[in-house]
């Protein structure tokens, strides 16, 4: 589980303020994940699928939730950009040229909507 968080938790990151991921995809993703896990003997076919996400501390698998890892890092980049737009021309240059085309929507993202999250 080390090793999947590690590795390829931080591949599907770096994608998350490029690659528009949906919903479904992301949900595609971790049931390819649960059934590679069945497969080679990590995970029983029978378990609640829930326990792989939960910590270790609390008796789960530790598995990083790849929906609310997405969530949050579309977030934070988006805060990031936000708040550097009025120190930086480059940012600011990017916040208004990004409609729509990135997942952060950078020119339709509010402030005041990302800081209550």
């Amino acid at each position: 589980m080390k090793a999947i968080n590690t590795y390829a938790t931080s591949e599907l990151t770096f994608s998350f303020g490029i690659v528009k991921w949906s919903p479904k995809d992301l949900e595609n993703l971790q049931t390819k994940t649960r059934t590679l896990l069945t497969r080679y003997r990590f995970h029983h076919p029978h378990a609640a699928n829930e326990r792989l996400t939960v910590p270790r501390q609390m008796g789960g698998r530790g598995m990083t939730d790849t929906i609310r890892l997405h969530d949050k890092q579309v977030k934070l980049l988006q805060t990031y950009f936000l708040n550097k737009q009025a120190l930086s021309p480059l940012h600011d240059a990017v916040v208004k040229a990004d409609d729509r085309h990135t997942p952060l929507d950078l020119l339709h993202a509010n402030e005041d909507d990302l800081a209550t999250d």
